[in-house]
């Protein structure tokens, strides 16, 4: 962060114009109601259909003809209480009870049952139904294919409901005895709307599924499987050693083990979401105060959750999609299902389940010992600051000015908003190994006619993937700031439950950073595939910064065409866009710098009873704001570009070379970082 404040300061007035991974996690303890549970089993096992194959645990084609899958991972290995996950693992082969063993977190595995397993109120009606029997129903492959991804969908689509109902409940749990607050009235008809919306996609999911198979007109199918969550190895190399992978699966390949991540990062997200709330209900029933905090941290819940289930839904398509495509010709249904989901070993015992139907209830584990006067073990006050790997010292000092001060010294606004754009897109902190940098003229290359606007585009595209992924970076930089102010004031009032909203925050923050990754992998994907570059070779990186000073137009070339002149039109005001975002993110970074000041003097990590958020929400808060403001710049930057580039190919003639065609599209400024 210091070197681009350093970097802004000294380049702010020298241009012309005209332009990961592992943490200490917080414990969600278990209800030690759960029921046992296994990949590929539903809780409480329905009642299997006629022809209905076995639960899926593991693959059984062997390498390398098909694909596997498995849970071998180091973090895999062991079970949801940290014993390994071998048959015969308690005494006796028995599986002790879940109450017996220290409860760990959630891993993808627990949390994708614990969002399956129905509630016993607003139940969904329907027919249970395992993959391997909606595959039977029809012999055509690509039929297969589409009964598959149809079934994943209702997967997820009956997850979403279940923890829409539980967010619905624990809403009202929470909010019932306040019936005059119109901010509290408005949360809970949006979480009812909310299980209203879940419940009419699983609707739809259920028809969808119902037509692939033939069971219109009886009872709508409900899924039984569990989807994935584990790796994938996909033998790659080794099946497409003598000929060439589609480029689909060359996509596959390439974010298969990145979503895996995402699901990981977001299950993580999920559980400090949800200890969050259990925090700032505690406080709100306790105090009285808060109430903004829990709504906040209710929103924060439910859209990690949403992440979380769409992650899972996709990594299962592109397993779908992979796992198709490189099937034997003639394969038999259940071979199918073994490359997409796992099946139990022969005599292998069920493992005691850590997912509960109800992910909140914080009930301290019990333990010896105690921590600053406070329960060893309660997470809730214990493990809020646990650390990242390469964090900032706690006890360090912390100078966090404004990034974008020097940019306020600049009396030409316009000017402003071009510096901001250049830096925003100054390759400072990119992975090295993203890709191979190449200009804008690189990519045109000897292309003409109509290829030109398609790479023109998803080159920006991809350049603002490159920018938003280090926006991205430096959102958790600031956030582990947060977290070196706050350790040294957590014993003030509040500021253990104010600590655990961070956590959330540093959470979903890092599983956007990956995020981030899976959509430059796919914005550099489509580049390729624009540019007709060999997926073989080095995956391109844009070079060239876009346009983000004002565009001269030549009054002339108004006059062309209707066209001409509506094309300019929309230049100037895809430019006026940009310089009112600009304006709002330099602001918002001021206002960050400032609460965070305010942060590290000490304030109190409580809500005041007027409801202003504490000192350290209210940082928190301000990371978010200009978040999304600089984000929300770096797609008005993108459509500013294609804009020009709309308005250049419409008037100048086809035949202007690569090298001339992006001269008139923008300066050649590189985003190299030593440029």
């Amino acid at each position: 962060m210091h070197c681009l404040v350093l970097a802004i300061q000294l380049c702010a007035l020298s241009q012309a114009p005209g332009e990961g991974t592992g943490y200490q996690p917080i414990r969600v303890p278990v209800r030690q109601s759960a029921p046992a549970a296994e990949i590929g089993d539903f809780g409480q096992e329905p009642a299997a259909s006629p022809g209905a194959t076995a639960g899926a645990r593991e693959a059984t084609v062997p390498p390398p003809a098909d694909p596997a899958m498995t849970d071998d991972s180091p973090e895999r290995r062991a079970d949801p209480y940290g014993n390994e996950s071998e048959p015969g693992n308690a005494p006796g082969g028995e599986m002790e009870s879940v109450g017996d063993r220290p409860p760990q977190r959630l891993r993808p595995p627990e949390l994708i049952a614990a969002a399956l397993e129905a509630p016993k109120q607003h139940a969904l009606a329907g027919t249970p139904m395992k993959l391997a029997e909606a595959i039977a129903r029809t012999p055509d492959r690509q039929r297969q294919l589409q009964v598959t991804k149809a079934y994943w969908r209702l997967a997820a689509a009956q997850a979403a409901y279940h923890w829409a109902v539980e967010q619905r409940d624990v809403v009202f749990q929470h909010t019932e005895q306040e019936t005059t607050r119109a901010d509290l009235l408005s949360t809970q008809a949006a979480a009812e709307a909310d299980a209203g919306d879940a419940r009419l996609a699983v609707e739809k999911a259920q028809a969808e599924l119902a037509h692939l198979i033939g069971s219109v007109g009886n009872a709508a199918p409900l899924t039984v499987d569990r989807p994935h969550v584990g790796e994938y190895r996909t033998y790659f190399e080794s099946i497409f050693s003598g000929r060439a992978a589609p480029p689909p699966i060359w996509l596959i390949q390439r974010t298969l083990p990145v979503r895996r991540k995402a699901i990981d990062a977001h299950g993580s997200a999920v559980v400090a979401a949800a200890d969050a709330v259990e925090a700032a209900a505690d406080q709100f029933q306790s105090t009285g105060q808060g109430i903004t905090t829990l709504i906040d941290s209710l929103e924060l819940l439910a859209r990690e959750r949403s992440a979380f289930i769409e992650l899972v839904r996709d990594y299962n398509l592109d397993i779908a999609d992979y796992a198709f495509a490189v099937a034997p010709p003639g394969a038999a249904s259940d071979t199918l299902v073994s490359m997409l989901i796992r099946k139990p070993s022969v005599g292998e015992p069920r493992r005691a389940s850590s997912a509960p139907h109800n992910t909140f209830r914080n009930t301290p584990p019990t333990g010896d010992g105690a921590q600053n006067g406070r329960p060893a073990g309660n997470s809730a006050i214990d493990d809020w600051a646990a650390n990242y790997p390469g964090d900032l010292d706690a006890t360090a000092a912390v100078d966090d000015p404004a990034l974008y001060q020097a940019l306020l010294e600049l009396t030409s606004v316009p000017l402003r908003v071009q510096k901001l754009g250049d830096l925003l897109h100054w390759d400072r902190n990119l992975p090295p190994d993203s890709g191979e940098p190449a200009t804008l003229a690189d990519c045109l290359g000897a292309s003409a006619g109509p290829g030109r606007e398609a790479i023109i585009q998803a080159f920006w595209k991809a350049r603002e993937s490159a920018a938003h992924l280090q926006v991205l970076g430096e959102q958790l930089e600031q956030l582990n700031t947060l977290q070196a102010i706050a350790i040294p004031q957590r014993d003030q009032p509040g500021m253990a439950e104010a600590g655990v909203r961070l956590q959330a925050a540093r959470l979903a923050a890092r599983a956007a950073l990956i995020d981030a990754q899976l959509d430059l992998i796919s914005a550099q994907f489509d580049l390729m595939t624009a540019t007709g570059r060999p997926l073989e070779q080095a995956w391109i990186v844009p070079g060239t910064t876009p346009q983000s000073g004002r565009y001269r137009i030549s009054r002339r070339s108004k006059t062309l065409s209707a066209e001409a002149a509506a094309r300019a039109e929309q230049v100037a005001a895809a430019y006026t866009k940009l310089h009112q975002r600009g304006q709002a993110v330099v602001q918002c970074d001021v206002h960050r710098a400032a609460l965070i000041l305010e942060a590290r003097n000490g304030a109190s990590g409580s809500e005041s009873v007027d409801g202003r958020l504490s000192a350290l929400d209210r940082a928190i808060w301000a990371i978010g704001r200009q978040n999304q403001q600089t984000l929300g710049f770096l797609d008005d930057l993108t459509e500013y570009n294609e804009a020009i580039a709309n308005y250049v190919l419409t008037t100048q003639p086809a035949s202007l070379s690569a090298t001339e065609l992006s001269g008139k599209l923008a300066i050649g400024r590189s985003t190299s970082r030593d440029s």
